[in-house]
C-alpha cells in the first residue's frame, strides 16, 4: 500500500536489469568484432537504464558489462544517484559493495571453541562460510537504489525462526545458509528498566540494562543470584543460541542510557545518565575512552567510519572525530582479561573533539525540544536529529554544522516519540497517515536530495487484523538497503510483530515491477540465558534479530 505525494516530480521509469549477480569474479567476455578496450570505454559513457538495456542486446555484451562491473556500473552510480551538497560540504554517496561483505560475518565464520571463566564447557560455532554467499555488486546497489525512486518494493510478514535454536532448523523456517544477522528491532524491559540492543560489525548482539552486574564465579553454583552488586556489565549475546558468550565490564558504575556499535567498527559507542560518552574497543573488551560534554542525561549516540555523535537533554549535538580504522580483523568473544591487544591498532583512539551543534539555535518549535535531543540518524556527511514531541526535523552537515533541511510535513505530526534511521540517499522516519475509516502507521520516506517527502509505506496488515491499529516503534534498514524491517506494536494487548519491504527489484523472468520474494527472516531473542547476570525483576518485551 502507498501513497505518493503530487508534489514530488515523477521518477524516471525503473531500471531493466538481470538477475541478481552471485558472484564478482570476472568471466572472460565473449569474442566480439570490436576490441573489448573501444566497447568499454563506450559504455563507460551511458547511464545506468542505458547500460542495463544494452546488457540485453547480446550475450557479448552482456558478458562485457558482466566483466568490468567495477569499471562501468561504479561509473553509472556515480553519475546517476551520488549527489553534491555544494558549499555546505555534504554529500551522498552509494556504498561501495565491497565494504558490506563482511558485515556480520563473525558469529557464523568463529569456529573456535570459547571457554568461560567460571566453567569449562565450550561453545562452538556453526561453520557457514562466507565464501559461498552472493556478493553484491555495483549493478545490484544501482538497482535497489532506483528501486527506492520507483516505487519497485513488495510488503510482507518475515518468516520466524525458532527462537535460540542452532542450524539447520525445520524446513520452513530455516534461512539459506549464507543468511546473517544485520540488525535489531525493539526495546524489552528487564527489571523494570529498558534494555538498549545493538549488533556490532561480527553479528553479535549487545545488551546493556542498569540491572545487569557482573557474575561472582568465587560463589557456589547453587547460589539463587551470583552477582557482584556493585560492578556493572554489558554483555555480549550470540543471536543464534542466546548464549551469552563474553560481557564487558562497566567498572565507573555509570548507568547506560544508549548505544550503538557500527556496522564496519571495532567501536561501541555508549552514552551515559551522567553525560558522559564512552568508547570501547570490542577486540579487548574495554572501555578506551571517556568523553564528558553533556550537561545533563545522553539520549542518543550514532557513529560512522570518521565520527562519533550523541544528543542529550542540553539540546546539543557533540561531534567527535575517529580515526580512520579498519573492520576488525578478528572477534573471538572469550572473557575480557584474554582479550589479546593487535599490534597494528592503537589502545586507545586519538580523538578530536570536531563541534558541537546548539539545536536551540537552528529550531523556533518552542516547547517540541524542551527535553532535548530523542533521536540521531547519521550517514557520512549528514546527521538529523528530533524530539520525543511533534516538532520538526533537523538535518546538519557534519563538516560544517549548518542546517541543510528543515522536515516537517503531513504525517508526521501527532506522535510523541519517533524513530528514524537514514541510508545514503534516503531519510526514513515513522508518521502516520489518515484515510476514510481509520488513522494507520507509516514509513516516511525523505529524498535527502531535495529535502522533500517521497512516499509512504504503509504496512499491508490485512492479513493480520490485530495489527492494523498499530503502531510503528522501531525502524531498521539492511547494510545493502534491500531491505526495511519495521516493528509494529500495539500497546493494549502487548503483542508485536515485525514487518519488512523488500527493494530487490525483479529477476528475470518476472513481471514487470514485481519485487523478489523474501529476503529477511527474523528471530526473538529472550532473556533466558542472562538470569546469572542481573537482578531479580520483572521481565516482558521482545526483541528481534532480523536476518539477511
Amino acid at each position: 500500500m502507498e501513497q505518493t505525494l503530487s508534489s514530488v516530480p515523477s521518477p524516471p521509469p525503473p531500471t531493466t536489469t538481470s538477475s541478481t549477480t552471485t558472484s564478482t569474479t570476472a568471466t572472460t567476455p565473449t569474442p566480439t568484432i570490436l576490441p573489448v578496450e573501444l566497447i568499454v570505454t563506450v559504455f563507460e559513457n551511458l547511464d545506468g537504464i542505458s547500460l542495463a538495456r544494452c546488457s540485453q542486446v547480446c550475450s557479448a555484451w552482456t558478458s562485457i558489462i558482466q566483466s568490468y562491473d567495477d569499471v562501468l556500473w561504479s561509473q553509472a552510480v556515480r553519475r546517476d544517484l551520488d549527489h553534491d551538497g555544494g558549499r555546505m560540504l555534504w554529500s551522498l554517496r552509494v556504498p561501495n559493495p565491497r565494504d558490506l561483505d563482511d558485515v556480520g560475518d563473525g558469529c557464523m565464520n568463529n569456529t573456535a571453541g570459547v571457554a568461560s571463566e567460571h566453567g569449562t564447557e565450550k561453545y562452538r560455532a556453526i561453520d557457514a562460510s562466507s565464501s559461498n554467499r552472493p556478493r553484491r555488486t555495483w549493478r545490484d546497489m544501482y538497482r535497489i537504489t532506483r528501486n527506492w525512486y520507483t516505487g519497485n518494493y513488495r510488503g510482507y510478514f518475515p518468516r520466524a525462526i525458532q527462537p535460540h535454536h542452532p542450524f539447520p532448523l525445520s524446513e520452513l523456517h530455516t534461512p539459506p545458509p549464507h543468511f546473517r544477522p544485520t540488525c535489531v528491532l525493539g526495546i524489552p524491559q528487564e527489571s523494570y528498566h529498558n534494555t538498549h540492543l545493538t549488533l556490532t560489525s561480527r553479528g553479535y548482539l549487545v545488551r546493556s540494562n542498569p540491572s545487569y552486574r557482573l557474575p561472582d564465579y568465587n560463589l557456589p553454583s547453587a547460589t539463587p543470584t551470583p552477582v557482584l552488586p556493585d560492578t556493572r556489565a554489558i554483555l555480549l549475546q550470540d543471536p543464534r543460541t542466546g548464549r551469552v558468550v563474553s560481557h564487558l565490564e562497566n567498572a565507573d558504575g555509570s548507568d547506560v542510557t544508549c548505544l550503538h556499535a557500527g556496522p564496519r567498527s571495532r567501536w561501541l559507542v555508549t552514552g551515559s545518565f551522567d553525560g558522559s560518552v564512552g568508547i570501547w574497543d570490542l577486540e579487548r573488551g574495554k572501555k578506551v575512552k571517556t568523553w564528558l560534554g553533556h550537561r545533563g542525561n545522553v539520549f542518543c549516540v550514532k557513529m560512522n567510519d570518521s565520527v562519533v555523535i550523541s544528543g542529550g537533554f542540553d539540546n546539543t549535538i557533540r561531534v567527535w572525530d575517529l580515526p580512520p580504522t579498519h573492520p576488525p580483523s578478528y572477534f573471538s568473544p572469550r572473557s575480557p582479561s584474554s582479550y589479546p591487544t593487535p599490534a597494528t591498532t592503537p589502545a586507545t583512539p586519538h580523538t578530536v573533539w570536531r563541534g558541537t551543534i546548539d539545536i536551540s539555535s537552528f529550531s523556533d518549535a518552542g516547547d517540541a525540544w524542551l527535553r532535548g535531543v530523542w533521536e540521531l540518524a547519521v550517514s557520512d556527511t549528514l546527521v538529523a536529529c528530533t524530539s520525543d514531541a511533534s516538532g520538526p526535523i533537523l538535518v546538519f552537515s557534519l563538516l560544517t554544522g549548518t542546517l541543510v533541511y528543515e522536515l516537517n510535513g503531513a504525517g508526521i505530526a501527532g506522535h510523541s516519540y519517533r524513530s528514524m534511521c537514514i541510508t545514503p540517499l534516503f531519510l526514513l522516519t515513522t508518521g502516520s497517515t489518515t484515510d476514510i475509516s481509520s488513522i494507520s502507521a507509516c514509513i516516511n520516506v525523505w529524498d535527502l536530495r531535495t529535502g522533500r517527502l517521497l512516499r509512504r509505506l504503509v504496512p499491508d496488515t490485512d492479513g493480520v487484523p490485530e495489527a492494523r491499529t498499530a503502531s510503528i516503534s522501531d525502524v531498521r534498514v539492511l547494510p545493502d538497503g534491500a531491505g526495511l524491517v519495521v516493528r509494529l506494536c500495539d500497546q493494549w494487548s502487548r503483542k508485536d510483530w515485525v514487518y519488512a519491504w523488500s527493494f530487490e527489484g525483479r529477476e528475470e523472468g518476472c513481471e514487470e515491477g514485481d519485487a523478489k520474494t523474501e529476503n529477511v527472516f527474523v528471530q526473538e531473542i529472550g532473556g533466558e540465558e542472562i538470569r546469572a547476570f542481573k537482578e531479580p525483576g520483572e521481565c516482558y518485551g521482545n526483541a528481534w534479530v532480523c536476518w539477511a
